[in-house]
């Protein structure tokens, strides 16, 4: 289906959302993720197409992708989008995958995030606000440095939201880094961690729930290579 760009918004530093209208409806889950072509000319090896979490909830007006740029040395794909201005317009084939909120709202969650691995979960929380749900969700969110934050503040209103930052400002009382261990303590035997962000983050994390007791079915992933 076709997406036409109807508006840009900045998240945090060198992160940014675009926002598209689509030609037909499209019946999505919250978590979910799609393909989106950017015909482009001179296009690198990686090409034309990537894979995209939706940021946006199903219960927004419009489909929207989030991602972080490069300071240099970007893909022809993430330049060009970064050409993009409102009327412009991608392909973005249907939604799919399995990252996506448990049916029984009773379910306590643990959403683990690094960097731009945010997205899934901001979809997750608009949708719980829009449907007024209430879940016991416990957020953990890896960055760099405090300004590369996204969504904290919809993130701050529907989860217990824990910050991570690698350049930690002067003072900071909370958590250097995430386990295992940590996200797994005091939580229920039937939560359910979503973890999202680059490949070693989310195997190395998955490895020490498992090895905190936490069960293979009650882990969800989501990998955002080449970040």
């Amino acid at each position: 289906m076709t997406g036409t760009l109807v508006k840009r918004t900045v998240e945090a530093k060198n992160i940014e959302s675009f926002h598209f209208s689509l030609d037909k409806s499209m019946r999505y889950s919250a978590g979910q993720f799609a393909e989106i072509t950017l015909p482009h000319t001179n296009s690198d090896k990686r090409g034309q197409k990537r894979w995209f979490t939706l940021s946006s909830s199903p219960t927004e007006d419009t489909i929207s992708i989030t991602t972080k740029f490069a300071e240099k040395d970007g893909s022809s794909f993430k330049k060009t989008l970064l050409t993009l201005t409102v009327g412009d317009q991608i392909h973005i084939s249907d939604a799919m995958g399995d990252f996506v909120l448990p049916k029984d709202e009773a379910t306590p969650l643990v959403f683990i995030a690094g960097g731009i691995g945010i997205t899934p979960m901001r979809s997750m929380c608009r949708f719980i606000t829009d449907h007024k749900m209430k879940r016991n969700i416990t957020t953990y969110y890896a960055v760099n440095a405090m300004e590369d934050t996204a969504f904290s503040d919809l993130l701050k209103d529907v989860t217990s939201l824990r910050m991570i930052p690698k350049e930690a400002p002067s003072g900071w009382q909370g958590p250097d880094r995430i386990t295992g261990e940590l996200a797994a303590k005091d939580q229920p035997d039937n939560a359910q961690y979503f973890i999202a962000g680059p490949d070693g983050m989310v195997k190395g994390i998955t490895d020490q729930l498992k090895e905190a007791g936490v069960l293979q079915k009650n882990i969800v992933t989501d990998y955002f290579p080449g970040y």
